[in-house]
Formats: C-alpha cells, structure tokens, sequence
C-alpha cells in the first residue's frame, strides 16, 4: 500500500502511519459507524470517553454524519447524538457542542426531527446557564446560529424585547483619580424628565439583514451581514444604523406597534448609561466588581462577537443585556465635554462631528467596559466591534 498507494508513512520497524491524520479520522469514523448498524452502545460510549479531546472531535463529527447521510439511518445518528448529550458529565460543555456541530452538518435529514429539537432546547439552555463557563456559552451560541436560532427576541425585528427606565435622575460619569478616564469627570447628576424603553439586546444580523431586504438600503461592508445571526451586526456605520431607526419607526407606527408620538432612535449618550447602571452609580451592570463571566471582553478569551443572551447574569438593573463588551454601540450624541446638558447643541443630528461610543467590546480590557466609558469615533466610520442598540422614546425626549 505504502509503495502503491502513497496512503502511509514509512516509520521505520515495520511500522506505518498515514501519510494525513483525515484519512486516520475518516477510516476510524466509517469504523464506528459500521459497528453502530449493530449496537449503538459501543458506539457512544467510545465516542463519550473522548468527547474532550481535539483529535477525536472529527472522529464523532464523521461517524453522526456517515450514519445519518451515508447510510441514511438518521435514528441510528440520533441516537448516537442523544447517547452523547445523557452521557455528558456536570454541566453541559463538549458533549452539546460536538452534538450541536453534528447536527448542522448533518442538515434537515441527517437526524431525526426529535433529535434536531432536543439539541437546539440544550444549547438555549446552555447560554442562560450560570454554571456554563463564558467561553463555553458563547460556543453554544455560535452552534446555535448554525442550527438555527429560534428566538424571535434574538433573530426578528418584530420579537425585539425592550426594558423601562423610568424618569428619575442618576450619577453620570466618573472621576479620573478613581479609575476613570480624563473624558468621564466631572462626575455630575443628570435629570431625566421622562421614562423610554431601552432594546433588551444590541440589534443582531438576522434583524439587520430584515432591515436590508425589505427597506433595499444596503450595508456599507457585506462583511457585516456574515457573521452569526444571532451576535449583533457589526461593521455598521452611525449613519446605517440611524438609517435603520427611521425605517423601524415608520414600519412600527404603520403597523400600530408604537404610537404616532414615539420613535425608535439611537440612544442619547445619558440614556445609554443610565439604562447600563442605574440610579446608584454602580461601575459595571451588574455592580461594582468585575467578572470576566459576566461580559464578552478580553479577560473572557472568546475573541469575537457573541451571541445576544449568553451573559445574563450581567444584566442592568432595568434588564438590558450587553451593555458592557461583545461590541461598542453607537448614540446620537456628539463627542463633547461633560457636565452633559442635552440641550447644548451635543444631540445634533445633523453635525458631522464624532459621535460617542459605549460598552467596549470583546476585545477590550476591564477597565474599558465599565459603564461610564466614553469613546468617540466619525459617524462614517465601520468597524468589527462596533454596532448599536435602539430606544424608545417619547414626544416629550425633545428627539
């Protein structure tokens, strides 16, 4: 075989190897799968004693898709699938990962209906699970992407959930000899005279991608429309995202869902950070100290954008999510000196002036997510870690 084939490695002792590990994975993975038209209990159970190492990972991936595809037994691939996820130990973790990746590459044939929803219930279980490692839940969120993510909150415009701030005035900002940054002082109390319902989540791809084909606005870089789409939508300039402001407040007027006196308008700068802390100044959503499990940011090594929904522990005190990493969000606000006075020219939708940034992105240190942050960049501007949330507001918000 060796001198006709050119399939192996000569090692030397009357010992082969191949020539590449895939036709090793390949040949052990048709292996198993053949046994499994016997007995699918042999089958899990060697695929569940490896199911944390790399090197057997396309192992399992080929044999749940030789099953289900080659043989076209897709009871005998579920079963396999299911064996993985009642054999996982503690928490969920590799286990569902392999049995979600299995399942999308399997397709809408490869396993059974039963198994397909199974799998997509445990990942959305995965990513709200406190016990879950961040990188982990962010995992099952980008499989559940590829499965299908069936969260209209996450993935319509018309499931887009918001959370009331009500009327009251908070501590804005932050004093640099206490950590923050020269653009944060004085810390001041803003008044805000009226309540507005912040977006639970950043807007995502999916909701963006809706925007696109029913209003015929294209995006700037299509590379903003490939990522998962349940993460939010990125490499959006601050003109495309109030552009899509305006068409959701006509679609949403015209359908009743919002009343004549409402908008959907990006978030003034002070509206941003009172919905991300509340009244008692707090640094970060969810308090004063950091935790890496709470936001998508570098100390959480996921390296990308995540899907909405994996950190809820690091909710606001209003219910808003992601307000601190995963990606920078775009206002309305021009980029000026504080004390802030809304009413002072800063709320100009028409200047061509930087506009503020907040949240910090994934990757951005700590000290860069906390909730009185400041960043400014051109409104023309698009980058990787940048998108937008949206917020209700009155009449009387002076839009």
């Amino acid at each position: 075989m060796r001198e006709h084939a050119a399939l192996l490695l000569d090692r030397g002792g009357r010992q082969y190897g191949f020539i590449h590990l895939t036709f090793q994975e390949y040949l052990a993975a048709v292996s198993l799968a053949q046994k499994g038209q016997q007995e699918i209990g042999p089958v899990v159970e060697t695929l569940a004693a490896h199911v944390d190492e790399p090197a057997w990972h396309e192992v399992s991936l080929l044999t749940i898709g030789y099953l289900g595809i080659v043989q076209e037994r897709d009871e005998a691939a579920s079963a396999v699938v299911e064996g993985l996820l009642a054999r996982r130990p503690g928490p969920p973790g590799e286990a569902l990962v392999l049995a979600g990746r299995a399942v999308a590459d399997a397709g809408a044939s490869g396993v059974t209906p039963a198994c397909r929803q199974a799998v997509v219930n445990a990942l959305l279980a995965a990513i709200r699970s406190a016990e879950v490692p961040a990188r982990q839940r962010a995992t099952a969120g980008r499989v559940l992407a590829d499965l299908g993510d069936p969260r209209p909150e996450a993935t319509t415009v018309g499931g887009m959930e918001f959370c009331l701030v009500p009327a009251e005035p908070f501590r804005m900002g932050s004093e640099s000899a206490k950590g923050g940054f020269g653009n944060e002082a004085p810390r001041h109390e803003v008044e805000i005279s009226y309540s507005f319902s912040m977006s639970r989540y950043p807007v995502t791809v999916s909701q963006f991608r809706e925007y696109v084909r029913t209003s015929g606005n294209e995006l700037g870089d299509p590379d903003g429309l490939r990522g998962p789409a349940n993460a939010p939508v990125n490499w959006v300039s601050w003109h495309e995202a109030l552009a899509f402001c305006a068409w959701l407040t006509e679609r949403w007027r015209a359908s009743g869902r919002i009343e004549s006196n409402r908008a959907v308008a990006l978030p003034s700068e002070a509206e941003w950070e009172k919905a991300a802390r509340g009244a008692d100044g707090r640094v970060y959503p969810w308090g004063d100290e950091f935790d890496p499990e709470l936001a998508n940011c570098d100390d959480a090594q996921i390296g990308e954008p995540s899907a909405v929904g994996c950190f809820p522990a690091g909710g606001s005190p209003y219910g808003c999510e992601e307000m601190s990493g995963n990606v920078w969000e775009w206002t309305r606000s021009l980029l000026a000196d504080y004390p802030y006075q809304r009413l002072d020219g800063r709320e100009d939708l028409q200047a061509s002036r930087p506009r503020v940034l907040r949240g910090g992105a994934f990757s951005d240190d700590a000290s860069s997510v906390r909730c009185a942050v400041r960043d400014g960049d051109d409104p023309a501007d698009r980058f990787r870690n940048i998108g937008f949330r949206v917020v209700l507001l009155p009449f009387s918000s002076g839009l």
